[in-house]
């Protein structure tokens, strides 16, 4: 078995699962059929809604004017900062995945749909990830 190697790993991962009822419907499937061939292609998913996380701020407004207080008024104030999102489905969008925490990751974009999930498809976005210089906006 070949060990992989990576220049550097990312802390946080952030994973969008896209494609799944194109998947479904360029197979003659009813369009939630998609889903769930998306979840057998893979462990763990969670549906995020970032105007869940906006409402939460709204109603406990930051009590100072930093960006520290405004990340712990937040719904998602225990999710750190993402280093790397990977996008399957060949859209280039963040489709309101975490915004605050996404501000300076690197974006990987996969063109396959997500239920055609293959272990390949991650260790390239692992890979194009270690070769990128890391500023965070400096």
């Amino acid at each position: 078995m070949t060990r992989l190697r990576f220049p550097r790993l990312p802390r946080h991962l952030g994973i969008i699962p896209d494609g799944n009822r194109r998947w479904a419907v360029a197979r003659g499937l009813p369009k939630e059929a998609g889903y769930a061939f998306g979840l057998d292609a893979v462990n763990f998913l969670v549906n995020y809604d970032w105007a869940w996380d906006v409402s939460c701020a709204l109603e406990r407004p930051p009590q100072g004017g930093t960006r520290r207080d405004l990340m712990e008024s937040i719904g998602s104030a225990d999710v750190p900062r993402l280093d790397l999102i990977v996008r399957w489905g060949g859209r280039c969008r963040l489709s309101g995945l975490l915004p605050l925490q996404s501000v300076y990751a690197d974006f990987f974009v996969v063109d396959a749909l997500w239920p055609d999930f293959e272990p390949e498809h991650l260790f390239r976005a692992l890979e194009w990830y270690g070769k990128q210089d890391i500023t965070l906006g400096g």
